[in-house]
């Protein structure tokens, strides 16, 4: 029998721990994946999509057995945001950059939903993001943006 995926056990005390430590906890996730529920304008170019989920950022978080769920505002709009564990790369915190990678997921399939907003969302990407080298074919990790 394999093991069920860690993902969904680690992040909520990977949470706690950046929490008190006193860092602000960033998920840094795959939005293209096909079941992420995400604003497509905020999906940098590389697909990824950085998100603040500090009490002050977020409402109602939940890690369900499918994923992560909570409220947000992007620009003022109310979101419900889902991220399915398979597509979160990591868990940081935003002051020191330490925090938890899912290499799993690096590699994870990367189907993506289509839709017409997936164009706007490359167009209103930020293109200072670069992406740093990786070592043997990896997958590059994504870049940390600091929105204030």
């Amino acid at each position: 029998m394999a093991l069920k995926p860690r993902v969904g056990f680690l992040l909520p005390g990977a949470l706690n721990w950046i929490i008190e430590s006193g860092e602000t906890p960033y998920l840094i996730v795959f939005a293209r994946h096909h079941e992420a529920e995400v604003p497509a304008t905020y999906i940098q170019e590389d697909g990824t999509m950085i998100l603040n989920i500090s009490g002050h950022a977020i409402r109602n978080l939940s890690f369900d057995d499918d994923g992560v769920r909570f409220d947000s505002r992007f620009a003022g709009q109310p979101h419900l945001i889902f991220v399915p564990y398979a597509a979160v790369l990591g868990l940081i915190g935003r002051e020191s950059g330490e925090g938890i990678f899912f290499p799993e997921n690096h590699t994870a399939d990367r189907r993506v939903a289509s839709s017409p907003d997936d164009e706007s969302a490359r167009t209103h990407s930020d293109s200072r993001n670069s992406e740093r080298p990786t070592d043997q074919g990896q997958p590059k990790r994504p870049t940390l943006k600091l929105v204030d």
